[in-house]
């Protein structure tokens, strides 16, 4: 079993490898006809955090020596980068965010691979998880504040959510020092040593929800979603699901499960109640 489920982690390549191609082929179509509006319904800081969240867990797999599973993130940073690329193009982005995250990406990518390699100083590791799961904690209540306060708190401006940023990153703060005096109970401990994973795995959560909003407010362009895309993302986040459970890896199974039951039947659901499919 242990074999059958690694062989079913691998085959995810499969479907993560083409997973946005349909979208990217969408896109420019839609670019290139003209009709760049239907980009509009692709939320760029969804897709933004999902890569961060891609990041997370790369390293998160790297560490972990699941060589499958890392690939399957490695391939989907980089083809989500073009998906934002084209966002971008599009206008649908701003530029500082666009410029910002390129060279994270670069970063991520090109430390995964030389740490995959074992040509890593572990310090350096170490410090690229501290400093990645720090960054992911702080920017995951900004990027909810940011899509969801107009549905709950119309008007409130972006103010409150930096403030929530601020006060993850003080806790964060808080945490590493009680990290390194050993002050922290071992289950805090254990928590905040994979919070990398953990905060990734709420990205992941958000990402599908942040769809979820634009597609229930602007059903008219949901037909910009690929529904191919849906698909092999469900798919492959479906066969990953054997190995987390055999591993007992609550991150990999929630992120999984999630990205199945959310990102892709209820992402569906919408279209269908909408007339898309």
């Amino acid at each position: 079993w242990s074999d059958w489920t690694e062989l079913l982690t691998n085959s995810a390549i499969l479907a993560f490898l083409p997973l946005q191609v349909p979208q990217i082929i969408k896109n420019f179509g839609n670019i290139s006809s003209g009709a760049s509006d239907a980009i509009s319904i692709l939320p760029w800081m969804g897709y933004s955090t999902g890569i961060l969240a891609n990041i997370l867990l790369l390293s998160y797999f790297v560490s972990q020596k699941e060589k499958g599973a890392a690939r399957v993130q490695a391939v989907g940073v980089a083809t989500s980068a073009v998906v934002v690329a084209q966002i971008f193009y599009a206008g649908f982005m701003p530029g500082f965010a666009f410029w910002t995250i390129v060279p994270a990406i670069a970063a991520g990518l090109l430390l995964n691979y030389v740490s995959f390699k074992g040509n890593l100083n572990a310090g350096v590791w170490r410090g690229w998880n501290v400093a990645t799961g720090l960054a992911g904690f702080v920017v995951l209540p900004l990027v909810f504040w940011a899509t969801f306060s107009p549905f709950v708190f119309a008007g409130a401006g972006m103010l409150p959510g930096f403030l929530l940023a601020g006060a993850a990153g003080l806790l964060g703060a808080f945490m590493m020092w009680g990290e390194g005096a050993g002050r922290l109970p071992p289950k805090v401990l254990s928590f905040w040593r994979n919070i990398n994973a953990w905060t990734a795995t709420a990205l992941f959560i958000f990402g599908p929800l942040a769809q979820l909003a634009n597609n229930l407010t602007n059903p008219a362009q949901i037909a910009g979603i690929a529904l191919a895309t849906l698909l092999l993302g469900t798919a492959g986040n479906l066969v990953m699901l054997p190995r987390a459970v055999l591993t007992k890896d609550r991150i990999w199974f929630t992120g999984s499960f999630w990205a199945v039951a959310v990102g892709g039947w209820v992402v569906l659901l919408t279209m269908f109640l909408y007339g898309a499919l």
